[in-house]
């Protein structure tokens, strides 16, 4: 199951006392901050104001998590929504971004991928460290309030943090700050979420960027020495927590 805390609303964290023994089964958490949560001061000028105090919803649901003997860690995506709010030097609002390849969208891997490479090539598979530049982009600005990735790592364990947006624009007042005066949705990396369960779920394959070790023959054949070379390698399912992202072992 996935969890799904809104507590950029009122109801957020009484639906987390409310559902108990949804959460103690969960196999997945998404939890869901606005940017006025996070940095009001980093927020663009027609921004909705969220008013809840999200460290007291965090007080909140560690109490409950506490109540229901939960000791267990659930894996856990936290999602900046409505990423078009955040100032544009983070850069989480990314709404012509299309992570899946095809003929017209190259696949390209290790040292040749780019900020704009997919995330998933045309077989279905899904490659984090391609990916990762974004989930770093998206952490930078959830750490602009150091406690709130702080409490969310103590409460739920190792997260991954993704920006995203639906609309792309204040769903209240959707022709405030869209210059061309379309009220057309402009989505920003909604599939991000999506492919980071299937893959923490084991549902679809992925890979990861590791140093493999390799044998090679010198002097004719008579010679034999060890190098390393950087491959994706497929993370088996024992060892899928490698696609979380540990915030406070990342060097500063």
């Amino acid at each position: 199951e996935v969890y799904d805390d809104a507590i950029d609303n009122e109801t957020g964290a009484d639906y987390v006392s409310a559902q108990r023994e949804i959460i103690k089964s969960a196999d997945m958490i998404w939890l869901c901050i606005a940017p006025s949560q996070i940095a009001k001061k980093h927020i663009v000028a027609t921004a909705d104001q969220v008013n809840i105090n999200i460290m007291e919803a965090f007080a909140n649901i560690e109490k409950t998590m506490q109540a229901i003997s939960m000791t267990r860690k659930i894996p856990t995506v936290v999602l900046i929504t409505r990423s078009d709010e955040a100032t544009e030097e983070y850069g989480i609002f990314n709404p012509g971004f299309n992570p899946f390849a095809s003929k017209n969208n190259p696949m390209q891997y290790l040292e040749d991928k780019t900020n704009k490479t997919p995330w998933v090539n045309e077989k279905g598979e899904l490659f984090y460290d391609n990916m990762k530049w974004f989930i770093e982009k998206s952490y930078r600005y959830l750490n602009l309030t150091p406690a709130i990735p702080a409490t969310i790592e103590n409460i739920f364990g190792p997260f991954t943090p993704l920006a995203v947006a639906s609309y792309g624009f204040s769903v209240d007042n959707p022709l405030a700050d869209k210059a061309s005066g379309s009220n057309l949705p402009t989505p920003s990396m909604i599939e991000g979420p999506f492919l980071w369960t299937l893959a923490t779920l084991g549902i679809i394959p992925v890979y990861k960027e590791e140093m493999v070790v390799k044998e090679r023959k010198k002097l004719f054949g008579l010679v034999s020495e060890t190098y390393q070379e950087l491959e994706n390698v497929i993370v088996k399912k024992e060892d899928l927590d490698k696609i979380f992202y540990y915030p406070f072992q990342v060097v500063r």
